[in-house]
């Protein structure tokens, strides 16, 4: 009986996870979406490493906010930004002098 019990609690975690809401965004190794660029699909609330990248395009609600980290583990040079005033970072050596290497989406509930 406890094989079951930790089969079904395991099932369900799974669809739980599953069913989480995600932010998508797109990164770009150049300023102005030029260059290789790569999509995600990113969990709320987790830091996710990324290639080092100029620019972005995020989608999400206007409520929701991502911080985007200098770093791979998003703990240096971080800068929130707000889906409502800026969706897609264009230039991020320019805004900030660096190129940005993890990013951390935030769903407004």
């Amino acid at each position: 009986m406890k094989s079951l019990t930790f089969l079904v609690a395991f099932d369900l975690s799974a669809v739980l996870a599953q069913n989480q809401p995600k932010g998508n965004f797109t990164v770009y190794e150049k300023s102005y979406y030029e260059g290789k660029h790569r999509g995600y699909e990113i969990v709320p609330s987790k830091c996710l490493q990324v290639p080092p990248f100029a620019s972005a395009i995020f989608s999400g609600n206007s409520t929701d906010f991502f911080i985007m980290c200098s770093d791979n583990t998003c703990s240096k040079n971080c800068v929130l930004r707000s889906m409502r005033d800026s969706s897609s970072p264009g230039d991020n050596l320019k805004d900030y002098g660096t190129l940005m290497g993890s990013v951390i989406f935030v769903k407004q509930i």
